[in-house]
């Protein structure tokens, strides 16, 4: 190792040495050629292969031609287009990402990287890292999660330009929030572990940008572990945000994933009367999944529903909101869940 690079030296005698003995022992340059051709990459060592036969049989090479084998030739240079092009070779295997051949997948992922790696002045209006953080979520490429959680995470200040024309930091908020809304949500909670959960709950109280705080709620509620306080703690905090789309966004992960009951109705009554519809809307979706799941009794929240209502006299401009409070007010009248039984504890 020098100078952090890590190198490695072969004896150009043992390598002259092993190519002799290969061309002297057919059934052993044979062999070699086998066991190459059950590796899914195997261009390169079918072309050393070939090179030892040639010698063999006392062919002159052909020229040597170097290049990174393309499954196809006629890919997008676009970035936004050859993103199309990966989607929608993935609809046509049904999103299973083992079913393209192992070759086809390595490139797409080495094009995922080359995406990554853009600082080009052309950036912003063709959005080559965007795509390539959108692509680690497409593809599935988990040996990149390390690095989409570093662009959520890092807080290095952008340059006095890019801060003149609206960036905060060095990865800018679309691109922090394309890393949660594709790369991470779709390597998932379950895959993505420990660290992944850390860095949501973190961008959820300290990112800038909205739209990556909405982002993360959104993930955590769909994601989440119903009666994991850490997620339920942190979206309940996210009830007071600035931003009416993380309010929101919140409301309706704690429908999915809340089970403090006692803590969690409050917060909720305090939404019954908002000036904004949709702030109504989540929350009485909210209240309904919150009753199907057993953490709340239709008792409990029946004489709510007139303060509900009015404040929606006119649902005119909100038909979702009184589709939403009618189911809710069915269920809840009968002052049970669906199954009849009454509210569960915490952790049910």
């Amino acid at each position: 190792m020098e100078s952090g690079e890590v190198g490695t030296r072969v004896s150009g005698r043992r390598l002259a040495d092993a190519i002799v003995e290969y061309v002297n022992d057919p059934e052993k340059a044979k062999a070699v050629g086998a066991a190459a051709g059950v590796i899914p990459r195997r261009d390169s060592l079918e072309c050393i292969v070939d090179e030892l036969q040639g010698l063999v049989q006392g062919r002159r090479p052909a020229p040597l031609k170097l290049e990174f084998p393309s499954p196809q030739t006629n890919l997008p240079t676009d970035p936004n287009r050859f993103l199309r092009h990966v989607r929608d070779r993935l609809d046509q295997v049904d999103h299973r990402i083992e079913a393209p051949p192992d070759h086809d997948l390595a490139y797409l992922r080495y094009q995922a990287d080359r995406h990554l790696a853009s600082s080009a002045w052309y950036e912003i209006p063709l959005g080559y890292r965007n795509v390539g953080v959108k692509l680690v979520g497409w593809l599935r490429y988990t040996d990149r999660l390390d690095l989409v959680l570093e662009i959520l995470r890092n807080r290095r200040s952008a340059g006095l330009v890019k801060r003149w024309v609206g960036g905060d930091f060095i990865h800018p908020g679309i691109l922090r929030r394309n890393a949660v809304e594709y790369a991470l949500a779709r390597i998932g909670l379950a895959e993505g572990g420990e660290p992944l959960r850390q860095a949501l709950l973190e961008a959820l109280k300290t990112d800038p940008y909205f739209e990556v705080r909405r982002a993360t709620a959104v993930v955590l509620g769909e994601q989440g572990v119903a009666g994991d306080q850490d997620v339920e703690g942190a979206l309940m905090d996210a009830l007071g945000d600035d931003a009416p789309s993380v309010v929101t966004a919140a409301i309706a992960a704690l429908g999915r994933v809340g089970c403090d009951g006692e803590r969690l109705l409050p917060r909720l009554r305090a939404f019954y009367v908002h000036d904004d519809w949709q702030y109504r809307q989540q929350t009485v979706i909210a209240l309904d999944r919150l009753l199907q799941r057993h953490i709340i009794d239709g008792a409990e929240i029946v004489d709510d529903l007139d303060v509900i209502l009015s404040t929606s006299p006119n649902f005119e401009p909100a038909f979702p909101l009184k589709r939403s409070l009618d189911e809710l007010a069915t269920r809840v009248r009968t002052h049970m869940t669906p199954d009849g039984s009454s509210r569960a504890g915490p952790g049910g």
